[in-house]
């Protein structure tokens, strides 16, 4: 049982970089000005790509739950829910990166922004900025640096302002507006270009949390920042 679940996530492994291998010659033959827009249809193939590639890794890790459990240690588990955050921030940095360039390029060629286009990776952006947001780790970090009021200030304006780009574009649809242009494309675009200095601005802020004051860092299993509770 043990070799078939083996042999089953190899092939998954296999098969997935065989299919980005097409992809990207795919990709590389169109023409220059398309080649933006295809990537970014190809982008939730490769998304569910990555989950089922994410999955293979679990089936060899389940391979071992019995010792695991035998042990009373789920360790698979607990690395991911221990460090939700970590994991979750990165999504709502590059999602965001990539929206504002993607909307920024579209409008440079076309003169306007379609509202349809591009839109699910906005919905994505706001979806992760709030779990980011959700999972903060303040008790690690309130009273250990003094980064965290800017950090948290930085990270829930950037979920709200993804919020607000977001839920424009849908009202504007909702309104049978079809696209974006002149001076709302404009407004459109500053916002735009506002979240992503916001959320580079936390990111920033965040790094220096982590590697200056050592916020949720173990070394052989001891913090080298401990928490020290609520301070005011």
């Amino acid at each position: 049982m043990k070799a078939l679940c083996i042999m089953e996530s190899d092939m998954s492994f296999r098969r997935l970089f065989e299919r980005g291998r097409a992809a990207n010659e795919h990709l590389i033959t169109k023409p220059f000005e398309s080649r933006i827009d295809a990537a970014l249809l190809m982008a939730p193939k490769y998304f569910f790509s990555q989950m089922n590639l994410s999955g293979s890794a679990v089936v060899l890790s389940y391979i071992r739950r019995e010792e695991y459990q035998s042990k009373g240690e789920l360790p698979l588990l607990n690395e991911i829910t221990n460090h939700l955050h970590p994991i979750l921030v990165h999504f709502p940095i590059v999602l965001i990166a990539v929206g504002v360039l993607h909307d920024l390029f579209v409008s440079i060629r076309r003169g306007a922004l379609p509202l349809k286009q591009n839109l699910w990776l906005w919905l994505a952006a706001a979806f992760t900025a709030w779990l980011s947001v959700a999972t903060g780790p303040e008790e690690d970090a309130r009273g250990n640096t003094d980064l965290l009021e800017i950090h948290s200030m930085l990270a829930d304006m950037t979920a709200w302002v993804v919020t607000i780009l977001v839920a424009g574009r849908l009202l504007l649809l909702l309104r049978k507006k079809q696209s974006l242009a002149k001076l709302t494309l404009v407004i459109y675009l500053v916002v735009a270009a506002v979240s992503l200095g916001l959320v580079l601005g936390t990111g920033y802020y965040g790094g220096k949390m982590v590697y200056e004051d050592g916020i949720g860092i173990k070394v052989n299993g001891t913090m080298v920042n401990p928490p020290k509770g609520n301070h005011s």
